[in-house]
């Protein structure tokens, strides 16, 4: 018998070994007053138990870390899958095909970026759209001064050459049609230049009152042959602070585009008010309206009206041009269809 540990004479703890017994047997006795309390267990027993849990915990890690591997091989599945998707949409957009769509997944930062990238391809295709429309507007803007020039020079050297009447008619054409072209290039590469933020204005002191009135007396003779009825509000001296040369060429284009777009009406109202801390220049048309739905991009460069009478004159360059003048001056500007009827265009610069 081994005595195993003893405390204070109330209990007794033992481990004995008996021949009628393969293995060890574990004593607990506790001193009462009159008599001894104890409880032996078989030290065996709790071997083989211990061992079963033993091997019961070996079997249960090798479960989990075996199940934990499942679940991650189909979460990582189930997560990759839809990024795997999207990697193979956007290889689609890489190559021009603006009609893709991008399919969410089952996080919300895939749902996120899906969005996003759905959204760019929107705006991709809108591009796209652009450009075609900008080639077609362009070559259609083009070919009308060219082939005009082409075909009067013909009649020149076949009907006309010998008629110094007809010759000077002809001439005429072909001058006015050569300038039309040369203006609508150099549209072109000024917006181009004003896009690329190379562009700088020299501002100055600018009496804008004077300038406006300069402008408009440009197409007295214009306004006077068709017809036109102008109704002018400017008041006097109000200055700006501005680049008279890029200010003028706004006047000239938002006046010009009012013209174009007055309708059967042909009446114009301009507005030059000072208010307070800035002066507001306004231009109404007699036209019908812009399209709700076209007012956001009137701005956009080349863009073209749906309505009929707003798309069949302009290459859909000078309102861009008067965009980006403005914004250089860091002018407010917009545009709305008017109570009275037709479209307002305004902008407003500090004094």
């Amino acid at each position: 018998m081994a005595k195993l540990s003893r405390s204070k004479k109330d209990f007794i703890l033992y481990k004995i070994k008996q021949d009628n017994f393969s293995g060890q047997t574990l004593i607990y006795g506790v001193k009462l007053d009159q008599a001894v309390l104890y409880i032996s267990s078989p030290l065996e027993a709790l071997d083989a138990t211990t061992e079963i849990l033993r091997t019961q915990l070996i079997y249960i890690t090798a479960i989990a870390l075996l199940l934990g591997f499942v679940i991650a091989f189909f979460m990582s599945k189930k997560l990759a899958n839809p990024i795997t998707k999207i990697t193979h949409t956007a290889a689609k957009l890489a190559k021009g095909d603006y009609s893709v769509e991008f399919e969410q997944g089952h996080y919300s930062e895939i749902d996120e970026l899906s969005h996003t990238l759905n959204y760019t391809a929107g705006e991709l295709k809108k591009v796209e759209a652009l450009r075609r429309e900008l080639i077609a507007n362009i070559s259609h803007d083009l070919r009308t001064p060219l082939t005009m020039i082409k075909g009067y020079t013909e009649m020149i050297e076949e009907v006309s050459a010998n008629d110094p009447e007809k010759r000077t008619q002809h001439l005429s054409i072909i001058k006015e049609e050569t300038t039309r072209l040369e203006n609508l290039v150099g549209e072109i590469l000024q917006l181009s230049l004003l896009q690329s933020g190379n562009e700088t204005i020299q501002p100055e002191n600018l009496n804008l009152s004077e300038t406006t009135k300069a402008v408009l007396s440009r197409f007295t003779l214009l306004l006077e042959h068709e017809g036109y009825v102008v109704e002018s509000r400017i008041e006097h001296d109000l200055y700006v602070f501005a680049d008279k040369l890029k200010i003028e060429q706004v006047l000239y284009n938002l006046i010009g585009n009012a013209i174009k777009h007055s309708g059967e009406k042909k009446e114009l109202a301009i507005r030059l008010l000072d208010q307070n801390s800035v002066v507001r220049f306004e231009v109404r048309d007699s036209g019908l309206g812009i399209a709700p739905e076209d007012l956001p991009f009137i701005w956009d460069r080349y863009y073209k009206s749906k309505e009929k009478s707003r798309s069949k004159i302009s290459s859909g360059i000078g309102l861009s041009i008067v965009k980006n003048i403005l914004l250089l001056h860091g002018a407010a500007f917009g545009v709305e269809n008017a109570v009275l009827g037709g479209s307002l265009f305004w902008f407003e610069l500090k004094k």
